[in-house]
């Protein structure tokens, strides 16, 4: 029997300010009627934290693991020994939140966090479900040391028999997961934009501010500005190229923003905008003609599966976009589709061989492709997968 008050509890120990797909799943599942109140188990994060909106059946619980933990825990054995101290908090916080506010649901999103979700289930309800909602392949991660990822696999293995459900971010993934886990409820939720977002929008938010002129081409790549994301290939290409109406915007954060600033300052068509809230992104993004997902470098499974936000963004920005090969689940989209083009990363020159003889007319086909794709690439259709694995 279905108790009053259907709660969800969503275990991510990050900063939920540029967590989207946590802030729609929770907003749909509340549009749905699956659940009626939304509790996030979030990291502290100062003041910016506490202001994010997130609406009257949405709490956030403030922990007092720090949102940088990871950088802290880099700088010295104190650091280290004190954010280890307050993570093992987190950890067994999971436990003392089930117990005290007995969810019909818990929505486990990491790796880590499994084994404490699953000790936790005794201590709330007994119709209580878990759901296993990882954003990405977690075994398969870029950066994993070989025995983290071992590790993941093993926790993965001993603990997914004790979930209800398992939700992942895309068909290839879910794949993955079944074959190495044999699940019998695991779903797909791809993480696209929400309807329209672009339509009546100015494109001139960053024409204006870096003085581009609208016969210009401008390109973007936006999210974590990070050496793994292909970030100093791109920066290379766009000093060498030879042509002056071409440019590029890096919006984001991350550790290269001083290296993306220092080269602005060296090239007129290299650009560095600060990452804007979720909900100004594609406002920001619409300015441009091509959004770019560029790994020059081997990509390990997780990234060769993934479909992350900035490709929905591109999409409901109204923008072609541009991807490595090794990126195969975006290149099989774009290529059945037409919405972009796919170019050999094992080949050097390509990216800037495209740059430069890329033209207007076939910018404006593209376009056109992406705005009949884009009316059913939505949340509002995926969303409605939710009431198979959010069912009591």
């Amino acid at each position: 029997m279905k108790s009053e008050l259907i709660v969800n509890l969503q275990v991510y120990p990050c900063s939920l300010k540029h967590a989207s797909r946590i802030l729609k799943t929770s907003n749909s599942l509340i549009s749905q009627g699956l659940i009626q109140k939304d509790y996030i188990w979030a990291t502290g994060n100062g003041d910016s934290e506490r202001q994010l909106e997130i609406g009257m059946n949405q709490v956030l619980l403030m922990s007092r693991l720090p949102h940088n933990y990871r950088s802290l825990m880099k700088k010295s054995l104190f650091g280290f020994v004190s954010m280890l101290w307050k993570l093992v908090g987190y950890y067994l916080g999971i436990i003392s939140k089930v117990r005290s506010l007995k969810p019909d649901f818990v929505t486990c999103r990491r790796v880590d966090l499994l084994p404490f979700c699953v000790l936790a289930m005794p201590f709330g309800k007994k119709v209580s479900r878990l759901i296993y909602s990882p954003h990405e392949l977690e075994s398969e991660k870029e950066g994993l040391s070989i025995i983290l990822k071992r590790t993941f696999r093993v926790i993965e293995r001993l603990f997914i028999r004790y979930t209800d459900s398992v939700i992942v971010v895309n068909e290839p993934i879910r794949n993955w997961y079944f074959d190495a886990y044999g699940h019998s409820s695991i779903y797909a939720i791809r993480n696209l934009p929400l309807p329209n977002l672009a339509l009546g929008l100015s494109k001139d938010i960053l024409r204006n501010k870096f003085k581009i002129g609208s016969n210009e081409i401008l390109c973007i790549y936006q999210g974590i500005l990070s050496e793994s994301r292909g970030i100093p290939y791109i920066l290379k290409t766009f000093s060498s190229l030879r042509r002056k109406d071409l440019h590029i915007v890096f919006m984001g954060f991350g550790a290269l923003e001083n290296e993306i600033k220092k080269q602005s300052e060296l090239h007129s068509n290299i650009h560095f905008q600060p990452s804007v809230p979720i909900n100004e992104i594609v406002s920001y993004t619409a300015s441009a003609n091509i959004g770019i997902v560029f790994f020059p470098q081997n990509v390990g499974l997780s990234y060769e599966f993934c479909l992350p936000n900035k490709f929905g963004e591109y999409l409901n920005a109204g923008l072609p976009i541009l991807v490595s090969s090794n990126l195969s689940y975006m290149s099989k989209l774009i290529k059945e589709n037409k919405i972009g083009w796919v170019l050999d990363e094992k080949n050097e020159n390509s990216l800037i061989d495209f740059l430069e003889s890329i033209t207007n007319k076939e910018l404006q086909i593209r376009l056109h492709n992406v705005s009949i794709f884009s009316e059913s690439f939505n949340w509002q259709e995926e969303e409605k997968i939710f009431k198979n694995p959010y069912k009591l």
